[in-house]
């Protein structure tokens, strides 16, 4: 994570990382110690996915393709923007 941070600093971008949030855990639940570690926190500041009410849903659940195009519409502007003639087919 840390070698992905400093590709997209080095980008000058701040949305290159979507994190998805897939397990839950206490280091980032709990505001003190994630404040103590700086890649949690880091992740914390993000606009993550959280996906753990879904992680055991089966992939062809209307709410997991939701969140998948929902996550593919993000992934899409952090690559061209919201511009639809950047999109290359």
């Amino acid at each position: 994570m840390e070698i992905f941070l400093e590709r997209e600093k080095k980008l000058g971008r701040r949305d290159l990382i979507l994190p998805i949030y897939y397990v839950d855990t206490p280091l980032f639940n709990d505001t003190a110690r994630r404040a103590a570690d700086p890649l949690a926190e880091t992740l914390a500041a993000r606009q993550y996915v959280d996906w753990r009410n879904l992680r055991f849903e089966p992939l062809m659940d209307s709410q997991v393709g939701r969140r998948l195009s929902q996550m593919a519409v993000q992934i899409r502007e952090s690559l061209y923007g919201s511009d639809p003639s950047r999109v290359c087919l």
